[in-house]
């Protein structure tokens, strides 16, 4: 009875398994998850783990992804275009290109543990467009597509580079390795100016072993984000070439039509002041035949005799003769 009675302590968060929690932290969205490192050390370090894996995964990801579907698109542009997996190859290439630029603005850092990836409103962008392209038939443009990804991503490289990055110590990228060179050079007894060039040898030797990997794949992604950025450029150009001849051609057409518009429009005026003219020729001509007409039937009346004209008109009316009836009959 007495362990009944005795209060039960409460079971906190942060005292359970790292993995528990970050379980329980999967459920929420990387923005929320970014803004839930300013809870304690602890909170910031699964956070921060949290987002950088899912930053690396996304970027290899996207590289394998894009890797495939270039595999399965035809080598010649002209047919690339008309192409059913065109527009998901322009959005997994660009989604590729702007993870590769956050990777070269924020990766030396994390490598180091300056900081984490923390713009979590990109990652979930990202994860949007992904579930856009596997739920959707008909995919939309790339720009389109890809738009609100640009702005969040740009904001973030400008912000990073602006505010954050300063207050970071500079990088050595000496600094790591000197400690292991002792064990992996052996001084003896040797005069100094030895010493030093065995010493610088042996540290350019090992900063171009651990930074060849990394800037020969920067540098194979970079050549191939630039191909694709090339080949559109090609494609654009050529588009705005045949818009500019059509247009050309159009402006050519308009002007010939418009002289010819002008010309007919002068013939139809000079016709309708031939017509007008003609018109007044035709009035003058018909009130001087009115007039004529009038005059010669006056001067035949004046030329009659006075009982001449009673006589004329009796003798047109003829009466039927009796005689010539009844013979008829």
């Amino acid at each position: 009875m007495a362990m009944c009675t005795t209060p039960q302590e409460g079971l906190h968060l942060l005292s359970l398994p790292k993995e528990i929690v970050e379980n329980i932290l999967s459920y929420l969205s990387y923005e929320e998850i970014s803004k839930k490192r300013l809870v304690s050390r602890q909170f910031n370090e699964i956070c921060s783990s949290l987002l950088n894996t899912k930053f690396q995964k996304l970027q290899n990801a996207m590289l394998q992804k894009f890797q495939t579907i270039k595999s399965q698109m035809p080598r010649r542009e002209s047919s690339r275009r008309k192409h059913p997996l065109a527009r998901e190859c322009d959005i997994i290439e660009t989604l590729h290109m702007r993870l590769t630029l956050l990777q070269m603005a924020y990766g030396k850092h994390i490598e180091r543990k300056h900081c984490c990836f923390f713009p979590g409103a990109v990652l979930d962008e990202i994860l949007n467009i992904l579930h856009y392209i596997n739920s959707s038939e008909n995919l939309g443009r790339a720009y389109k597509v890809t738009d609100e990804l640009f702005d969040l991503s740009t904001m973030a490289m400008e912000y990073f580079k602006e505010k954050i990055e300063p207050t970071f110590p500079e990088i050595n990228f000496f600094s790591s390795d000197l400690s292991s060179i002792s064990s992996i050079i052996p001084f003896k007894a040797s005069p100094p100016s030895q010493r030093s060039k065995a010493l610088v040898s042996s540290i350019g030797k090992m900063s171009t072993r651990s930074s060849a990997e990394s800037s020969n794949t920067k540098y194979t992604d970079l050549k191939r984000c630039m191909r694709g950025c090339a080949t559109t450029v090609c494609r654009l150009r050529q588009e705005v070439r045949t818009s500019r001849a059509k247009i050309e051609a159009q402006q050519k057409r308009m002007v010939e039509y418009n002289n010819r518009l002008e010309q007919q429009e002068r013939k139809l005026d000079e016709n309708t002041k031939k017509f007008d003219a003609l018109l007044q020729e035709f009035q003058k001509c018909r009130a001087e035949l009115d007039l004529y007409k009038s005059k010669r039937h006056k001067r035949r009346l004046n030329a009659m005799p006075a009982g001449c004209g009673n006589y004329c008109t009796r003798a047109k009316v003829k009466k039927p003769d009796p005689d010539n009836c009844s013979n008829a009959k």
